[in-house]
């Protein structure tokens, strides 16, 4: 990598080789077209807001919709190798303008009149990926929409957004740069999801004593879940409450977007005030989610094992299990697995806001080793696979965080890529 000399531009400082130019400057918007609903569902592919939203490329024509079109209307807004496509309307801000560049020949293709077509002939087609993606010029793109029920960007401001514009042969380095730390990030989300999928099929095998690990062979045992342990609700905390100090808590919307089956940290975090009247957690403890959106989910649970002191919100049904019949852990994992969420989406009851309550969770019937030991060592397996999707996941946080820092360092010239003898 090489270091450059900058001179001054509407939009910052830039290298001495780079321009700055309106998009207006180089390249044409186009609207797309507007159909009646009969005319979709036969005639020539369609790209849609759907398709192409936080997409940064588009590379084929294959799960589009169709619709009805004419050959004028193809020739007219019709797609090529290059072409961008502009989100006009979003109901956020960070919505509007994103764009995704067509990556591909896409034949007889048209698009629909929520999007803007860019065409240009002096970007190259991996570079507008992420140049239109920069931070700096999202920010341009949001300044120069308008409000009213949605965000919108109409092609006059889009015309007049500037753009930097280095050399053709540093625009592919560039977008070859980025593309690598997209594949690395493409590869690391693909073995995520399959170990996801790999830890799926163990939890399937091991919970329902279809495959025993080494060294168990002694009779599994039903119970219902109220001869397991007792139980008692979680007290009121707020979402305010839960930015109020720094004691540890969760709310029962959190078991759904920050909890798995096992608790490892803490999105809420209370004052001492609030703490006085909330619940105080035993390590060991289950807790339930009482109310959700979707009978599919409605009891999801996860367990406190941390000897820390931390406390439960509204909404949440705490259990305490009897340690001699049951291991936190294994529950944890046992519960929210489909032989159970399936008996708690059937006592799940309402339709826009789903509740289960205590009695319909106590009975639940649970199979179960009749060993502890067991017991643990199906936790442990499944807490290891756990520990290996957490490092995943990471490894690709720092993998996004990295091209983020190459996007701010790249596309504005602050970092040069060395020419790799051109």
């Amino acid at each position: 990598m090489r270091t450059t000399k900058f001179k001054p531009s509407e939009i910052g400082p830039i290298p001495m080789d780079w321009e700055v130019k309106r998009l207006g400057e180089f390249g044409a918007f186009k609207n797309g077209i507007s159909k009646a609903a009969d005319s979709f569902g036969h005639g020539v592919p369609f790209v849609n807001l759907v398709d192409v939203f936080g997409k940064s490329r588009l590379t084929s024509a294959e799960g589009l919709g169709l619709v009805e079109a004419s050959h004028a209307e193809i020739a007219d807004c019709g797609l090529k190798q290059g072409d961008t496509l502009f989100v006009r309307s979003s109901v956020k801000p960070e919505g509007v303008g994103l764009a995704t560049v067509i990556d591909g020949e896409l034949p007889n293709t048209v698009f629909s009149g929520f999007l803007l077509r860019y065409r240009d002939n002096e970007l190259e087609v991996g570079y507008k990926r992420y140049a239109f993606a920069e931070a700096k010029f999202r920010r341009r793109v949001i300044a120069a929409s308008t409000v009213s029920a949605n965000t919108n960007v109409n092609q006059t401001a889009l015309k007049g957004l500037f753009v930097p514009v280095p050399p053709l042969p540093e625009q592919r380095r560039i977008a070859t740069a980025l593309s690598d730390a997209d594949a690395w990030i493409e590869s690391l989300e693909k073995l995520i999801e399959k170990k996801k999928l790999v830890k799926q099929g163990t939890m399937q095998a091991l919970l329902s004593g279809k495959i025993r690990l080494p060294g168990f062979s002694g009779k599994w045992v039903e119970r219902r879940l109220g001869e397991c342990g007792v139980f008692r609700k979680g007290t009121g905390i707020s979402r305010e409450d839960g930015r109020s100090g720094s004691i540890p808590a969760v709310r029962y919307g959190e078991l759904y977007t920050h909890h798995d089956c096992i608790i490892q940290s803490f999105a809420s975090h209370i004052s001492e005030a609030v703490a006085s009247r909330a619940t105080l957690l035993k390590p060991g403890d289950i807790l339930f989610a009482c109310s959700g959106e979707t009978k599919e989910e409605i009891g999801k649970c996860a367990a406190f094992i941390q000897p820390i002191r931390a406390y439960a919100g509204g909404d949440l049904l705490i259990m305490t299990p009897k340690p001699a019949c049951c291991d936190s852990m294994f529950l944890g994992y046992a519960l929210n697995a489909s032989q159970c969420q399936a008996q708690k989406a059937a006592s799940g009851q309402g339709d826009a806001v789903v509740h289960i309550h205590k009695g319909a969770v106590e009975s639940i019937e649970i199979s179960l080793p009749s060993t502890l030991a067991e017991q643990r060592a199906i936790a442990e397996v499944l807490s290891d696979m756990d520990a290996e999707l957490a490092a995943l996941s990471r490894e690709k946080a720092k993998a996004e965080q990295i091209k983020q820092g190459m996007m701010q360092e790249l596309l504005t010239g602050k970092t040069r890529l060395d020419k790799k003898g051109e």
